[in-house]
């Protein structure tokens, strides 16, 4: 997961989050459903904010 985090860039939280969430349904065969929730301190975009975030679940797509 850290080379998901560390590596490419993504431009979106969004991307981040589907990526980390496919690569954990991936991984790990026992994983039924993930919640993953990613923070990114500071954000470039206008207005003041500490920080903005998103959350995902997905699930394993049975059959």
């Amino acid at each position: 997961m850290k080379k998901i985090v560390e590596g490419q860039p993504f431009k979106l939280l969004e991307a981040v989050a589907e990526k980390l969430a496919a690569s954990i349904l991936a991984l790990y065969e026992k994983v039924a459903e993930v919640t993953v929730k990613v923070t990114k301190p500071d954000p470039p975009i206008p207005g003041h904010y500490k920080s903005v975030a998103v959350e995902i679940t997905r699930r394993r797509k049975n059959g």
